[in-house]
Parts: C-alpha cells; sequence; structure tokens
C-alpha cells in the first residue's frame, strides 16, 4: 500500500498524525532502551548524589517520566482538541505525546490522551 492511498482512506490529518507518531515512538524506543534502562548508564548513574555532569541530562529524564508529563499534555491537549473540533494541530500534538507517553512510562493516561486525539482526528475525516 503506498502513502497516497493510506493518506486517502484515513484522510490527511490523521495520516500526518499516525506518521508522527511512530517516529515519536522509535525515539522514545530508542531513549528508553538506550540511555535509561541502558545497564551502563543505571550502575554509573544511579541514584547517588554526586554523580558526573553528563548524568544529569538521564535524571531529569527520568524525573519527567516520574512526573507523568508525557501522559499529563497528551490529556489536556486530547481534551482541548474535543472542546474545539477545528484545532486539528493540538489533536496531533495529542497522538505524538501520547505516543512518546506509552513509550516512557506513562502508558495509563498517555493512552488516554492518544484515544481520544485519534478520535477527533477521526471525527474531522468523518465531516
Amino acid at each position: 500500500m503506498n502513502s497516497a492511498v493510506f493518506t486517502r482512506m484515513l484522510g490527511r490529518p490523521l495520516a500526518t498524525a499516525l506518521g508522527w507518531a511512530i517516529v515519536a515512538t522509535l525515539v522514545s524506543i530508542a531513549i528508553r532502551f538506550g540511555i535509561v534502562e541502558h545497564e551502563f548508564f543505571r550502575r554509573v548513574c544511579g541514584d547517588d548524589l554526586a554523580l558526573p555532569l553528563w548524568c544529569w541530562p538521564r535524571q531529569v529524564m527520568i524525573m519527567v517520566f516520574d512526573w507523568w508529563v508525557f501522559g499529563a499534555l497528551s490529556v489536556l491537549c486530547a481534551l482541548y482538541a474535543l472542546v474545539r473540533p477545528d484545532s486539528l494541530r493540538v489533536a496531533t500534538a495529542a497522538v505524538i505525546f501520547g505516543a512518546i507517553g506509552v513509550a516512557l512510562y506513562n502508558a495509563g493516561p498517555a493512552s488516554v490522551g492518544l484515544v481520544l486525539g485519534l478520535t477527533t482526528l477521526a471525527r474531522e475525516r468523518i465531516r
């Protein structure tokens, strides 16, 4: 199936959002398994306060995951897109943040935002 058929079948906003969501998921998985869960980084950048300077970005990423930032952003964008159906970019952002959140430990709230964002984009396709 070529991209023109895919775009015609789903509609341009939904196909664009799904494409960006796939890219975001792949990058998130690379960050998760290449940096956050990698054995070398876990050993060197443990929970010690005397961390090397290059460990701080990893620690900040872990704090962002713990605070469910991507899941919250996904839900907030999706709710805004449901209230304002003409905001396709916000619905696309909800799908992208949802895909990132599902890959990076925020599966609960991020999946809600992901589904609501996809629903908003699918609703636009029906109009």
